[in-house]
């Protein structure tokens, strides 16, 4: 920026947006080239505030003439320090503690804030009396009395205008008064530190509180804090102190609110927490993020009522009667209670019409919720969404739980049950209207799988969501030691042609990849997720959407990301992989609702160029941890030379991540890194197609080089002794029958060495199905070729690492039988087996140190690249060996 001075003369400004732009302009106009002539286009907002600056100037030396309502002259000068200056406390921090005192019932005194400032917030405490609160004030103190908890406060409509600053919390309060109150005068609160105005509004919904924009400012319809349950929800502040701290007051209040970035305060009241603690004895916990899980946790009670919606047909009825027999609890169906009270539905419609009936439907879900708010569960009508004053019922109670089934067959059963009222439009038309609305009022899915017959799988898949939704029950853990996922890649499920279940046998977890689905709408993703969960007999999902720079194909906007995932969050999946480069406030948001409904959240990061550093490996794991909100973190790199795999293992260690990991390097060289994975290692299986199992974006298989389960239990050290399993040639590649980008070998090559393998494998325990490593080395000798020998010299490169692990292997009998093996051969020269060459000749001088008893060398005159093991005796033994130290230690 060149500066040339300020020129001054006439200026022209705006000060609707923003009273600061004006303030600035006049504390700068003395020091211009000429006398200031400030002229506003239109009434400003805020004028106290300007009136504060005005004054101020006038206390330094320089006197700002007003002329009229719009115009302001400066002449130039310099400013002068007073001899003394008062400064008045803060009038917009002190109406948080006042809002308190109104809100909770209390009684708060600020002593430094009176009638006399010249503050526009310092008018907030008359704000308070109007909705009902006994205010004292004189020159220089304001004490508040909120009403006792009997007495609810009253709804007010108020331009405020004069004091801006304060209208989040003056709306904070206004949540919980009785009836509608209305906000205006604050536009210019669209363009502070974020649109104050909608994201108070968004916040407010997210606890079940309706609220809405006005062209200059919001209205909000309070609660009863005595009967309302809000919905759990973390606030996104957006950096924005005033909106944490006016959902602080909120939450003084009401239960299950957790303010995002409580650090954003720092701004203009650092010791917000400290003083509302120490003064008005209020309790702000900072829980881990296990803690949050459950609803009951973040403050709803687990004895809340629940309440199922979902179109006609979709069986909320016998749902909810399993839910209510099993929880011990009562079912209310609203429809049955309806021809109680007011005779058939039919009969009803038939003579009042629909719009009469809605009504009473919507009053009778309002008395059953105020008539029993605990242990029952309630099945409303398919068309309880119609009304907007039902669906706003629905979205101020928690939880609502949406019953899901595929529209085809809810064709298929209202055409066969002539007892009810025709809807007079055609039921998919009636869903495509409702589905925006159920999605709206609910907080959690159920779904029914396509042309289900057998409702066991929905009740199970019900009990076990609601035991989370109510914090009494936690998801199957799946992180474990030695866990493995099916990584699923099918474009399309099929209630016709179901997966067979020997696809699922050995795996913890499936995965669901998304970003691959042939269909990604929200209906079509729950018809996925039915079908996965009954044909997989329930196993946890692992709900994934991978983005196409981490090597997915998804390509949308981080809105569209997040409206994926939150199909999988509703849906109760046991995981959910969310990737850490994404990581801010509507994620973290996200991320708390999920803790809440005991989903672990796998935090990952896919690098697609070279293999950073060990460093960069842990720089980017600890990322994954995603602040300790995740539950498991994950890093996935490209592996260029047999080292990588060794790197993220033991990047992954150095790491010290406060949970499990997942370390893994794609590509050839980098399969010993699935054996060296502990947790959740991702597997394929020979069954699925080649067509699902090939993720052609940017060459990458779904889940690059990855084998079936038998495969990955490798490397296990058991009872003091090392197996080494099917690694050394993958029983079911994804690539099946291609070459892949990097690969070394041929689909037939490794059919032929499969079988010995399999043999011994399947001959071995059901659960830790692996072979010796002196069998393993004997069956690659008689079947196997190039990538079953680079593999089996990465995974003894490995192996020589460890003191431990050559002891295990000699006394096992393992090195008689790598003096006589020919896998240790060098293939050829080709430039394209040099890993193979240099990873032989490492090899080798590790052997030759650490094997002790007999040493194993190359002998002088072999062909370059080709080694010839033979006996030697002590001497030459004790003289190798101390000649390959150097080296070795190199």
């Amino acid at each position: 920026v060149d500066a040339s001075g300020f020129p001054g003369g006439r200026i022209e400004l705006s000060g609707r947006v923003s009273s600061q732009f004006v303030s600035s302009v006049l504390l700068s106009a003395p020091y211009a080239q000429q006398p200031v002539e400030l002229v506003l286009k239109e009434p400003p907002v805020s004028q106290s505030y300007i009136d504060m600056t005005v004054s101020l100037m006038r206390s330094f030396g320089v006197a700002v003439e007003r002329q009229g309502a719009l115009v302001y002259k400066v002449p130039r000068a310099v400013y002068a320090n007073p001899a003394s200056l008062q400064v008045e406390a803060d009038a917009s921090s002190a109406t948080y503690p006042l809002a308190i005192a109104a809100i909770t019932g209390g009684k708060v005194t600020a002593e430094t804030v009176g009638a006399d400032s010249i503050q526009g917030d310092a008018r907030f405490a008359a704000l308070l009396g109007e909705m009902g609160c006994a205010v004292q004030q004189d020159g220089t103190s304001t004490t508040v009395s909120g009403p006792p908890p009997s007495q609810r406060l009253r709804a007010v409509e108020v331009d405020m205008e004069p004091l801006t600053d304060a209208f989040m919390t003056a709306v904070a309060v206004m949540a919980v008064a009785e009836g509608t109150s209305r906000v205006t005068g604050i536009a210019n609160q669209r363009v502070k530190e974020c649109n104050r105005i909608a994201v108070m509004v968004s916040e407010l919904g997210k606890l079940g509180i309706e609220a809405g924009e006005l062209e200059d400012g919001m209205w909000v319809t309070g609660v009863d804090p005595a009967t309302f349950a809000p919905r759990p929800a973390t606030i996104a502040c957006h950096n924005d102190h005033r909106i944490a701290m006016s959902f602080a007051v909120l939450g003084a209040r009401l239960p299950g609110i957790t303010i995002g970035q409580k650090d954003c305060v720092d701004k203009t009241f650092p010791e917000f927490w400290a003083v509302m603690s120490s003064k008005l004895g209020l309790s702000y916990d900072v829980p881990p993020p296990e803690a949050c899980s459950g609803a009951a946790a973040a403050g709803a009670s687990a004895d809340a009522s629940i309440v199922m919606v979902g179109m006609r047909g979709a069986g909320k009825t016998h749902l909810g009667e399993s839910a209510a027999r099993a929880l011990g609890w009562e079912c209310v169906d609203l429809d049955h209670l309806y021809v109680e009270r007011h005779g058939a539905i039919m009969t009803a419609v038939e003579q009042h019409g629909w719009p009469v009936f809605r009504e009473r439907e919507a009053a009778l879900l309002v008395d059953v919720l105020r008539s029993r708010p605990q242990r029952t569960v309630i099945a409303t009508g398919g068309g309880i969404v119609e009304t907007a004053a039902a669906r706003a019922v629905l979205a101020a109670h928690w939880p609502v739980v949406q019953a899901f089934k595929p529209i085809e067959d809810i064709e298929a059963y209202l055409s066969s049950d002539g007892s009810r009222p025709d809807l007079g439009t055609p039921p998919r038309e009636v869903y495509a209207r409702r589905a925006p609305w159920y999605d709206e009022v609910s907080d959690v899915d159920v779904l029914i799988a396509p042309r289900e017959s057998d409702w066991g799988a929905p009740q199970a898949q019900l009990a076990a969501l609601l035991g989370r939704v109510r914090g009494t029950a936690a998801a199957a853990a799946a992180a474990r030691p030695y866990s493995f996922f099916l990584s699923l890649t099918l474009p399309e499920l099929s209630a016709d042609r179901p997966l067979p279940a020997a696809i699922f046998e050995g795996s913890d977890v499936v995965e669901m990849r998304v970003d691959l689905l042939a269909d990604t709408s929200t209906d079509a993703i729950r018809r996925y997720l039915a079908l996965l969960r009954k044909q997989s007999g329930g196993r946890p999902v692992l709900y994934t959407v991978r983005s196409v720079c981490e090597g997915g194909r998804f390509g949308g906007s981080t809105d569209e990301y997040l409206r994926l995932n939150e199909v999988g969050l509703r849906a109760g999946c046991e995981m959910l992989d969310l990737e850490a480069a994404r990581d801010g406030p509507p994620m973290r948001d996200m991320i708390a609702r999920a803790a809440r409904l005991g989903i672990g959240i796998v935090g990952s990061f896919h690098e697609l160029g070279p293999m950073p550093s060990q460093e960069g490996v842990i720089t980017a794991l600890r990322r994954c941890c995603l602040g300790g909100a995740a539950a498991v973190a994950k890093f996935v790199g490209v592996a260029s030379e047999p080292s990588h795999a060794l790197l993220v293992h033991s990047a992954a260690a150095a790491a010290e991540l406060p949970v499990p990991h997942i370390a893994l390097a794609m590509g050839p060289f980098g399969r010993m890194s699935r054996v060296l994975n502990a947790t959740l290692t991702p597997v394929t299986h020979p069954l699925l197609p080649a067509a699902a199992r090939t993720l052609r974006n940017l060459g990458f298989s779904a889940a690059p080089g990855a084998g079936g389960r038998a495969a990955m239990e490798a490397l296990l050290r058991k009872e003091g002794e090392w197996f080494v399993s099917a690694l050394a040639a993958p029983l079911a590649p994804h690539e099946t029958g291609e070459k892949t980008s990097g690969s070394l070998y041929e689909a037939e090559e490794r059919a032929a060495f499969a079988p010995p393998l399999r043999a011994a494998l399947e001959a071995a325990e059901a659960r830790r199905a692996a072979m010796p490593l002196a069998d393993a080395i004997a069956a690659i000798d008689s079947s196997g070729g190039a990538e079953a020998r680079l593999a089996l010299t990465e995974a003894l490169l490995l192996l020589s690492a460890s003191e431990d692990a050559c002891a295990a292997m000699r006394s096992a009998g393992v090195f008689p039988v790598l003096r006589e093996s020919r896998s240790l051969l060098l293939l050829s020269e080709d430039e394209t087996h040099r890993p193979v060459v240099e990873a032989n000749e490492r090899l080798v001088s590790a052997f030759h140190l650490q094997a002790g008893g007999t040493t194993h060398a190359p002998q002088p005159s072999a062909p370059r690249g080709q080694f010839v093991w033979e006996k030697e005796d002590a001497a030459r033994e004790a003289a190798a060996a101390a000649g390959a130290a150097t080296e070795a230690a190199e």
